[in-house]
């Protein structure tokens, strides 16, 4: 998925400055998506609604930290994806919270100062990476190699071996390994070019910012929204309805599953706005505080 659009960016304008009916449209923008993705992946789908309200609230809470590197969908997708993660640990985000505090405090590892400078250094080389893997897969997508995008999600998404991925894509099973010596070639070019990172940090960083960790939270893979329905529609050309129906069926990508259930559900329906309403009603005092 690309950086905030314009048209989020507006609208978070809005909602930063209180604007009650630009946090309405958001709201009603994104929580169909969301639900669709909760009940799909909750271990308790009945408290899907929960999960989201949960996800909106968070979201405010942290708002004034959102920088915009990752799309608003993308973020909003990260945050209830770690609620479903609390709940399937039976744990609340509090307590899970709580929980990582004081773990720090009963660590005894090297000074505060090590871990800033060390976690400004994997920030700085995730985002590095985030710009090399987006101009990959442009370049993939501009010259409608679909089939190697393909191959690279599959190597990033999931744990099986290059026969079987080979198998799922239908391309022959040397073909993925030159994908994937391809793909780390031009990453630590793309790099080193940059002059910021150095390219051996693509094999070092902690698992949840690897590059299957990026490719995931990123959603770098991910078709558009307007794609997704153009798919559901039957108006996207052969490459792209190829690409996208292999990433929903074949990567079985959850989100962009749950894009799908959206569009086919139509957003706009009563239980729809009842839990926009309901949303609306749980964060207006962060709201009136932002006024």
């Amino acid at each position: 998925m690309a950086e905030l659009s314009e048209a989020d960016r507006l609208l978070l304008d809005g909602v930063r400055r209180g604007d009650a009916e630009a946090w309405r449209q958001l709201v009603s923008m994104y929580q169909g998506r969301l639900v669709a993705f909760a009940r799909s992946s909750s271990r308790d789908p009945a408290s899907a609604e929960d999960l989201v309200q949960e996800t909106f609230l968070a979201f405010l809470q942290s708002l004034h930290r959102y920088r915009g590197d990752a799309g608003l969908e993308t973020y909003l997708f990260t945050i209830l994806r770690r609620r479903v993660i609390d709940q399937f640990r039976g744990r609340r985000p509090a307590e899970s919270m709580s929980a990582a505090v004081e773990g720090q405090l009963r660590s005894r590892d090297p000074s505060p100062s090590f871990y800033v400078k060390r976690d400004e250094d994997i920030t700085l080389a995730q985002r590095e990476l985030v710009v090399a893997l987006r101009a990959v897969v442009q370049g993939m997508q501009e010259s409608q190699r679909f089939d190697d995008l393909l191959v690279l999600e599959l190597l990033f998404t999931s744990a099986l071996r290059n026969k079987d991925i080979a198998s799922r894509a239908g391309v022959p099973e040397a073909r993925v390994a030159v994908v994937k010596h391809r793909t780390l070639k031009r990453l630590r070019e793309l790099v080193a070019g940059s002059g910021s990172t150095d390219s051996a940090t693509i094999g070092t960083l902690p698992d949840d910012q690897s590059l299957a960790g990026l490719w995931r939270d990123y959603r770098l893979g991910c078709p558009k929204r307007s794609t997704i329905g153009g798919y559901l529609l039957c108006t996207l050309d052969e490459p792209w309805r190829r690409y996208t129906a292999a990433h929903l069926d074949i990567s079985a990508c959850p989100t962009c599953r749950a894009n799908l259930d959206d569009l086919k559900a139509q957003t706009h329906s009563a239980v729809g706005q009842r839990l926009c309403e309901r949303i609306l009603n749980s964060t207006v005092g962060f709201m009136a505080a932002a006024e």
